[in-house]
């Protein structure tokens, strides 16, 4: 049991490890827009092992999903543009995805081609060659928590109270 980031009074989403394992990359909500009522996080990398932080980029609104092959993280967007961002591990900028304006909670396609998300009250996806995002259903999960796609195009569906749903890619 080893502490590696020291507690604090702020808001830390589920932590995700770099596809070696030597790396954990965690968003934390940072600041609040009274104004708005919303919170805006800020995404870290840190060691496994410890040491000192480093701050990725900020304007984040969810927890990171790291692509299949380990290259890529996805994230949905706070402000700014909004939407969807996309990020190579060795890349500093990240690309926002057009047309995902709203986009939370995202996830990826098993070959690493698209990406679901949640959109408000729908489950949506996009395919990373441009096209524009399709609507795959109505969102069947109240406050939605994530999904996870399988080899053969099932997607599991989690809401903050359960239950899991299972819908077609």
């Amino acid at each position: 049991n080893v502490q590696i980031v020291p507690p604090a009074d702020i808001e830390f989403l589920p932590p995700t490890f770099s596809p070696d394992g030597t790396q954990i990359y965690y968003t934390v909500y940072e600041k609040y827009l009274r104004e708005k009522m919303q919170k805006i996080g800020v995404l870290y990398q840190i060691p496994t092992l410890g040491g000192t932080p480093r701050k990725i980029i900020e304007d984040v609104d969810s927890q990171i999903a790291i692509s299949p092959d380990g290259s890529r993280m996805v994230a949905a967007r706070f402000s700014r543009t909004g939407g969807l961002w996309l990020r190579s591990l060795g890349q500093v900028d990240p690309l926002t995805l057009k047309g995902t304006e709203g986009a939370a909670a995202p996830f990826w396609s098993p070959d690493g081609s698209a990406i679901g998300y949640f959109d408000g009250d729908v489950v949506k996806r996009v395919d990373l060659l441009g096209t524009p995002p399709q609507t795959l259903c109505e969102s069947p999960a109240r406050q939605a928590r994530g999904g996870a796609w399988s080899r053969e195009g099932v997607i599991l569906l989690g809401g903050e109270n359960g239950p899991l749903h299972r819908v077609s890619a």
